[in-house]
């Protein structure tokens, strides 16, 4: 009887663990594969700061963020074609989702698709089979 418990409660985890799994990539909470578009304002050569506004952010990534300015501006470093958003403590949860899933909590990566004057146009890597839920979402 007691192996019963045991199977079910695997089936169960692994049922859970599959569908929201599979949310994730029918919704495409990340955007993967997306192109995004920041305003860049150059400080020196190779660094300056990237912005959009809230409602850009959330229109795109189809959040709701709160007590967050109208305008968010992160600290970057941009080279030919990859750029690298320093995030901090004020970052969305989108962001701090993928940096951590990429590798390093602190900065994003994201492969620059084309420049103009004062816009970036990139995709931030894919991301598939989070491990950390965004509880956030609309």
């Amino acid at each position: 009887m007691l192996n019963y418990v045991w199977i079910a409660l695997v089936l169960i985890g692994v049922l859970a663990a599959a569908g929201s799994d599979i949310y994730d990539a029918s919704t495409n909470r990340y955007r993967n594969g997306e192109q995004i578009e920041l305003a860049y304002d150059s400080v020196s050569a190779g660094s300056g700061t990237v912005s959009c506004t809230t409602k850009y952010f959330d229109k795109f990534y189809g959040v709701e963020l709160k007590d967050v300015p109208d305008t968010m501006t992160y600290a970057a470093s941009v080279s030919r074609d990859t750029a690298t958003v320093m995030l901090g403590e004020s970052a969305p949860e989108v962001w701090k989702i993928m940096a951590k899933e990429a590798g390093n909590p602190d900065r994003i990566k994201a492969v620059i698709k084309r420049k103009s004057d004062n816009q970036l146009f990139f995709y931030f890597p894919l991301l598939r089979w989070s491990r950390q839920r965004l509880c956030s979402m609309r």
